[in-house]
């Protein structure tokens, strides 16, 4: 017969409806928030982080390779990029002595100004959205905007380098719309200009520094292709050097760009893929997600 889904996943105290039992331990847990109050549902959602989707990613970009290779190669070297920063390509780089780019004092100060520029970036496009302008730096003096409010804006640099709060999360954080408009002013507060971290991994292009990068002097210091090969992150030698024999793809994309005239044949875009498709695969595997 038919179910609703407050039947499926309501079944039994303890049992688990017949419907239900193929599926694996985060797709039962899905279906059963889904029978939780909506109010319940909605607070739960705002500590979660967005789904990285990269296996449905890489499915479209295969079907997008005979359409279009040339803005597949793009995309699918940002992807990518994506993939390698989230599987600790940055703390490699770190570990190796690997030189940050200008004007970071380190690798993980790069990342985290990444980070930091996306949830600043989130936040404005918000409130934005919602028709708040940004105020002045001497808004919090107004009578509008209570202490709690204007305070809470000067701790913004560091709670998004560390990670702590999710974009939903951070901008619910902000008890009034004069509250989320002190967080977005505070933009011009930061200490340089921001950056999301897709602009930031364009202009790092990693495959050119794993390919070249050197490694620092300390003898102490092993290269930067050992530490990729060792735990913890453990990426086998075949597809080390399957990404640092397409540097040259990259470099010449993020140098001239599609619009310079460079154009790609469809067994390039396609290869690209599927090597996409393995660092995910890695990351998955190393992660112990599989």
């Amino acid at each position: 017969g038919r179910y609703t889904i407050h039947n499926v996943a309501s079944f039994g105290t303890g049992g688990t409806h017949p419907a239900l039992r193929h599926l694996r331990g985060s797709r039962l847990a899905l279906i059963r928030t889904m029978a939780l109050p909506a109010p319940l549902v909605e607070m739960i959602s705002a500590y979660l982080p967005l789904p990285d989707l990269w296996e449905d990613r890489v499915a479209a970009l295969v079907n997008r390779c005979h359409v279009d290779p040339d803005s597949t190669v793009s995309c699918t070297l940002d992807l990518m990029d994506e993939v390698l920063v989230a599987g600790g390509f940055a703390e490699a780089f770190y570990t190796a002595g690997v030189d940050p780019p200008a004007s970071f004092e380190s690798w993980m100060h790069w990342k985290s100004w990444g980070r930091t520029s996306d949830l600043v970036l989130d936040a404005m496009e918000k409130a934005t959205e919602a028709g708040i302008e940004a105020l002045p730096p001497n808004a919090q003096n107004s009578p509008n905007v209570s202490s709690s409010d204007a305070g809470q804006h000067l701790s913004l640099d560091h709670r998004a380098q560390h990670g702590a709060l999710g974009v939903d999360r951070f901008l619910s954080s902000f008890d009034s719309q004069a509250g989320m408009a002190a967080a977005v002013s505070s933009a011009m507060l930061l200490s340089r200009p921001l950056t999301s971290s897709l602009e930031l991994q364009r202009s790092a292009s990693l495959l050119t520094i794993l390919a070249h990068g050197r490694s620092g002097s300390s003898s102490n210091q092993r290269p930067l292709s050992q530490v990729l090969s060792d735990p913890p992150y453990s990426m086998p030698e075949p597809l080390l050097r399957k990404l640092q024999a397409n540097a040259d793809v990259q470099s010449l994309v993020r140098r001239i760009g599609l619009s310079g005239g460079v154009h790609f044949e469809v067994g390039v875009a396609v290869e690209l893929v599927m090597l996409t498709s393995q660092v995910v695969l890695w990351h998955r595997t190393y992660r112990g997600e599989y």
